[in-house]
């Protein structure tokens, strides 16, 4: 079992762990549907009236997809192969606009976990220090999910941001997990790893060496790990 004791850092994922955006696959694929065509009325309005809808959803599937190697694909790249855009007329700026049309239907049904302000205080007074580690959907930009944070009024909690858009690998590689042992100057064992995925946050984790607590909060991997939890709470005992 893993404890908290000779822990320095607490390291959380955001999406399932301490905020929530959707429960199963399901839901995702209804929530991407609206981001998809929210993003296209978007472009339309802005005078991207050619847009050809012909072979547009296998296109959305093809990016719905991260790469073997763990390699960051950024949202904007995604964006413009599904709606095959010319880089050339799209500035930086229009290109963060569509990221917020994208995330949209995500952000907006988003929910802060009910005990997260509580534990992550009660942390800190305990003189833990945290830290988020996070992919993104799609690998969306960072300021967006800094400013999530921000809405639910967690941001001020952590210490240290990572998100695998800035450092391009994705979790599980071991290259996302290695960066941020490297930036925090720590070893493994000083690590605690909190998140949702068992593949992303657990396993990646404990391929470097660093333990790793799956919140399980539908009891779906009860028997994939040897610490899970199924609330944050459970974290303090």
């Amino acid at each position: 079992m893993v404890t908290l004791t000779h822990k320095k850092w607490i390291v959380f994922d955001i999406d399932g762990t301490l905020i929530h955006y959707y429960t199963n696959e399901q839901e995702f694929k209804r929530l991407l549907k609206k981001a998809i065509s929210n993003t296209l009325s978007f472009l339309q309005t802005a005078g991207f009236r050619n847009i050809s809808k012909i072979g547009l959803w296998e296109r959305v599937e093809s990016e719905n997809r991260e790469q073997l190697t763990g390699e960051v694909r950024l949202l904007e790249n995604r964006l413009q192969h599904v709606f095959q855009l010319d880089p050339k007329l799209l500035t930086p700026s229009f290109q963060f606009q569509l990221a917020k049309q994208f995330l949209q239907p995500f952000f907006t049904q988003s929910r802060l976990y009910s005990e997260v302000q509580s534990v992550l205080s009660t942390l800190k007074q305990r003189k833990f220090t945290l830290a988020i580690l996070a992919n993104t959907l799609w690998d969306s930009p960072t300021e967006l999910w800094k400013q999530e944070l921000q809405r639910y009024e967690i941001s001020h909690y952590f210490e240290h941001m990572f998100f695998a858009r800035d450092i391009g690998w994705r979790k599980p590689a071991a290259k996302i997990f290695e960066h941020l042992m490297n930036e925090l100057a720590v070893t493994p064992e000083e690590i605690l790893v909190v998140g949702d995925d068992p593949r992303e946050d657990i396993i990646g984790a404990n391929k470097v060496g660093i333990d790793a607590v799956l919140v399980d909060r539908h009891n779906q991997y009860q028997h994939m790990t040897d610490y899970v939890i199924t609330n944050l709470r459970q974290l303090l005992v």
